[in-house]
């Protein structure tokens, strides 16, 4: 599909041309997630069993950004790798306070602290994203610019040679109409666009 570029593009310009493939692992965790989410236990034991699986995806799924590096720009990497250990860690500290039935809070305060850190984190990264995204958007118009530009310029020069060549070809033409022309058996090239470009004598004394 010649097209496929133009319409699913964006959603590969993130990734590593060798891990293309992090765009699937994303939104598959992501899937996987809500799927997980929307999923009602009956009693405690089926809690604890929803909650550990989510922390271990989300666990692995941390451990594949940090293995692997799918991401071009570094800190794009660095803000991924932080939402997705902060995301961790609060749904772990869930999940164990609510295991261990623990009677003080200081499990809901480590998850409450990461998920606050987390939410800014995904805040900032939607800030960078949204300039990285008017940059290149400003830089290709810039770069459109100047290919029109140089379009235009080489058409002028090429017109302008053409020009040149043809003014060459009714010099030579006049010479060979003109009494004596049968002596010369190689056309001047008097007015020829090299001539004109090295700016040299065409008929040297």
């Amino acid at each position: 599909d010649r097209n496929f570029c133009e319409r699913h593009g964006a959603a590969f310009e993130t990734y590593t041309q060798e891990y293309s493939y992090g765009v699937n692992v994303d939104i598959s965790a992501t899937l996987l997630l809500s799927l997980l989410s929307v999923w009602k236990p009956t009693g405690l034991g089926e809690c604890n069993a929803r909650n550990s699986i989510i922390s271990f995806m989300l666990l692995a799924h941390f451990g594949f950004l940090v293995w692997v590096r799918p991401y071009i720009a570094p800190a794009e990497l660095l803000l991924a790798c932080g939402i997705a250990a902060l995301t961790a860690l609060a749904v772990a500290c869930l999940t164990l306070d609510l295991m261990l039935r623990s009677e003080g809070e200081t499990l809901q305060d480590v998850a409450e602290v990461c998920l606050q850190f987390g939410a800014v984190l995904i805040i900032l990264k939607a800030i960078i994203d949204f300039a990285a995204y008017l940059l290149e958007v400003c830089f290709s118009e810039r770069a459109a610019a100047r290919t029109i530009a140089r379009t235009k310029l080489d058409c002028m020069v090429e017109n302008e040679l053409l020009g040149l060549e043809t003014g060459s070809d009714l010099d030579i033409t006049m010479r060979e109409s003109s009494p004596g022309a049968e002596n010369s058996a190689t056309p001047s090239i008097h007015g020829s666009v090299w001539t004109t470009l090295l700016d040299r004598d065409p008929d040297p004394q």
